[in-house]
């Protein structure tokens, strides 16, 4: 059974302060809800918790002992496991050996493959991947399933290690039902006497799930009181200084004609063909389940996939132009913005300038623009400012943001391509909730402007917030097109689990003019 977990006055500093004095405790048996703004200092904190970073100065106690982890393997060790929002998996090893692989004795040098497949078969199945083949790469998995082998991961520390698990926005990528699962494991975690630390974006989950809530903000910790009379909206005032306001109302506008045509377009990854048609102004979203397909339809458009038949064409003054291929469509004014930004997005160790300006590069019409280091740091700073991102100067490296400010730097990089098309995959993927409706109300803007958009996401709120149709997947297939005056989660949830009747599915190549 563990003991509370104390925090005390924990100061670390980069180029700049990022945590300075902060303090909190963690009750035996309890969830405890962490919260703020992108770059308020929750990841750095984290890391220093779990062993991957040492503080520069300060205190905590475990079990009533003081103790700093040196390492992830000392933390572990000492029962405190992460579930990390940047997957600390290996794509090239099997899911079993990614799963068993932490919590293995320091010395040990051979698995047991039967055992292996045992205790990783046990684990996918308490975390809801019964489906999934433990022998199987981790890199043939969708994020969100990878999200849940990173928490089966931290499960597989034995159980009477189990002091601390710290989540680090666990349910970015996981459906509703997923999410469902997930809570209710870690309440039985709770109940049996570890103690979690439970970091998110998602306000409401926070509000459910914590029996106490602490607020950072710029490295200082403004509330941390019990979750009796907290509301959404005074965690939101306590994390950026300001009333919350929404992103604006659905306003009904006009939807011009077809700007990529779609047509019975397959590939090894999305095995069933599909057709439709994207509009101009149109923000179209993708739902459905954990594996659905929506990651592989915006791959397979966007011509990164392998084998891909049927077509992709763009109408561009008033020509067809075939998107045979990515760098096709980088050149022909497509975006694409993938799931998994660590892993697709970034580029590790490379400066804030590289990252933010790459996609724009060949669309240059001067080398010189390009190579003078002037313009490079004008150019990023006027991109970044445009999506508050925080950050200390252009010449820093990516990985020194936090993950939400990685997110939107991302969008920033195609702004500055004055693209065409977006395919978004997950965009507010651990977004703050400020910024996320900064990028609703940015992604609104560029719909006006005639730009087109398709957004896949399990946020379903979400998509009924911005998206002007719904298209549902399930199991790699089209199931249903959705306009605003017929969806609900409901009816979002019954076509994904393919449920409704056939007099209720519209057609994928439905025509539109406006939208409410």
């Amino acid at each position: 059974m563990s003991e509370p977990i104390a925090v005390s006055n924990i100061h670390k500093s980069f180029a700049s302060k990022v945590l300075n004095g902060v303090s909190f405790a963690i009750k035996k048996g309890s969830i405890h809800g962490l919260v703020g703004e992108n770059g308020a200092g929750k990841t750095t904190l984290i890391r220093i918790l779990s062993g991957l970073l040492e503080a520069d100065t300060g205190t905590l106690e475990l079990s009533g002992i003081n103790f700093w982890p040196r390492s992830r393997r000392q933390a572990l060790d000492s029962g405190i496991a992460l579930v990390s929002q940047e997957l600390s998996l290996i794509d090239t090893l099997s899911v079993a050996d990614n799963i068993v692989i932490s919590s293995l004795p320091p010395r040990s040098f051979k698995l047991n493959r039967k055992s292996t497949l045992r205790r990783a078969e046990a684990l996918l199945d308490q975390v809801g991947l019964n489906q999934i083949n433990p022998s199987d790469k981790l890199s043939s998995l969708a994020l969100g399933e990878k999200q849940l082998v990173e928490f089966a991961k931290a499960l597989a520390t034995a159980k009477d290690k189990q002091k601390l698990l710290i989540l680090d926005e666990p349910t970015s990528a996981l459906s509703a039902t997923q999410v469902d699962r997930m809570h209710n494991i870690i309440s039985e975690k709770a109940q049996s006497g570890a103690s979690i630390l439970y970091v998110s974006h998602n306000l409401e989950h926070i509000l459910k799930m914590c029996d106490q809530i602490t607020v950072l903000k710029d490295g200082r910790v403004v509330l941390s009181e019990d979750n009796d009379s907290l509301t959404e909206s005074k965690l939101v005032s306590a994390m950026s200084g300001s009333t919350f306001q929404q992103s604006g109302e659905r306003v009904e506008k006009t939807i011009g004609p077809p700007i990529l045509k779609i047509t019975s377009v397959s590939s090894d990854e999305f095995p069933n063909p599909i057709s439709l048609d994207l509009y101009q102004g149109e923000i179209l979203g993708i739902a459905g389940l954990s594996g659905s397909g929506r990651t592989e339809l915006l791959r397979t458009i966007f011509g990164l996939t392998e084998n891909r038949s049927g077509e992709v064409v763009l109408k561009k003054e008033g020509q067809d132009v075939s998107i045979e291929d990515a760098s096709v469509a980088v050149a022909e004014g497509l975006a694409m913005i993938p799931e998994d930004r660590s892993r697709q997005g970034i580029l590790s160790r490379r400066p804030l300038t590289l990252n933010t300006l790459i996609s724009g590069m060949a669309k240059s019409h001067s080398l010189f623009s390009r190579l003078l280091p002037k313009n490079e740091h004008e150019k990023t700073r006027s991109l970044l400012n445009k999506l508050n991102v925080k950050f200390e100067k252009p010449s820093q490296k990516i990985d020194e943001l936090s993950g939400g400010n990685q997110q939107k730097m991302l969008v920033a990089r195609w702004l500055n391509t004055d693209a065409r098309v977006w395919l978004l995959d997950e965009p507010t993927r651990g977004v703050d909730v400020g910024s996320k409706v900064s990028l609703h109300n940015q992604l609104k803007e560029l719909a006006g402007t005639g730009k087109a958009m398709i957004v896949a996401s399990s946020d379903l709120d979400e998509l009924m917030k911005i998206c002007d149709r719904i298209l549902v997947l399930s199991k790699k297939k089209f199931t249903s097109m959705l306009h605003p005056d017929q969806w609900s989660k409901r009816k979002i949830l019954d076509a994904a689990f393919n449920l409704l009747e056939k007099s209720e599915h519209q057609s994928v190549g439905t025509n539109m003019t406006k939208t409410n």
